[in-house]
Formats: C-alpha cells, sequence, structure tokens
C-alpha cells in the first residue's frame, strides 16, 4: 500500500511541470518573431467623411476584391506591398502592382515607408494575431478624407 501510495505521489511529481509549461504564451511573443511572412488582408473599415463606419470583405474573392492587398515582410526590415492596380485609361484593373517598402518595429507598432516617403502606419494585435494599417484616402465625392483601417492576418 504505502509503494501504491509512493507511486502515486512520485506521478504527481513528475506531472506537475507539465501543468506549468502548458500555459498560453503566444500573446507575449514580440512582433519580430511573428512579422516575417505573407500578410493577407480580410476586412476593412472605413470612415468617411461624414463619420459613417462601414466594415467591408476585402478578401481576394470578396465583395471589395479590388482593395484587397497582401504584405510579404522580410527578416531583413523590407516588405513588398502587393495590390490591384488601375489602368491609366482608368477602365481596367490588374493585379500585381507592387511596392516595395522598409519598416520599423516599436513594441507592437509598424511603420512602413515606401520608396516614395509615403509612411503608414499600423499595429500589430497579438490577442486577434492580425495587423490593422491605418490609411488615409481622399473621398472623391467631397473635399474630405475618409478614413480606412485595413485588417491583415497571416
Amino acid at each position: 500500500m504505502k509503494l501504491i501510495k509512493f507511486l502515486s505521489m512520485l506521478m504527481l511529481v513528475m506531472a506537475l511541470p507539465m501543468l506549468f509549461s502548458c500555459g498560453d504564451d503566444d500573446e507575449d511573443e514580440p512582433l519580430e518573431s511573428v512579422i516575417v511572412g505573407k500578410w493577407y488582408s480580410y476586412k476593412a473599415q472605413v470612415t468617411n467623411t461624414y463619420g459613417n463606419k462601414v466594415v467591408v470583405d476585402v478578401t481576394q474573392n470578396g465583395e471589395y476584391a479590388g482593395f484587397y492587398m497582401e504584405v510579404t515582410f522580410s527578416s531583413n526590415k523590407t516588405a513588398v506591398v502587393r495590390s490591384w492596380q488601375e489602368s491609366e485609361d482608368g477602365h481596367t484593373m490588374y493585379w500585381g502592382a507592387e511596392e516595395s517598402c522598409v519598416y520599423s518595429i516599436d513594441g507592437n507598432d509598424l511603420i512602413l515607408v515606401a520608396q516614395n516617403g509615403e509612411k503608414i502606419g499600423a499595429k500589430y494585435y497579438p490577442k486577434d494575431r492580425n495587423i490593422v494599417w491605418t490609411m488615409l484616402v481622399k473621398d472623391p465625392y467631397s473635399d474630405g478624407l475618409i478614413t480606412s483601417n485595413i485588417y491583415f492576418k497571416k
């Protein structure tokens, strides 16, 4: 009987470290360790000049596929952004317009700088495992700007 009790206690002591090592540490991963790879847009929250907010599907086959983007981050702090491009005559769109950027990381904040010097601010949300980047676009129907938050996931 003492042997069974001793073996039970021994098994419990051996299993104890496994209980402590099974926690969810993913949220603590720094952005530097998760950023590398290809990220895909999946939705956008657009706020128009009048303050109206609309969430739209910007997946490659979604309702607003013309706004779909892919961003490939490399470990050497460069990124390539691919998106749809409008033809010069304004009548057709084609896939694969590329923009090379460099990026920097400060905690969960991300700054992309395009070759023309344009800066794009983004933020990584570890709980949701997504990147949200904010863009300001001129509203073609007014003199104001449209704010657009584009959501990316791997």
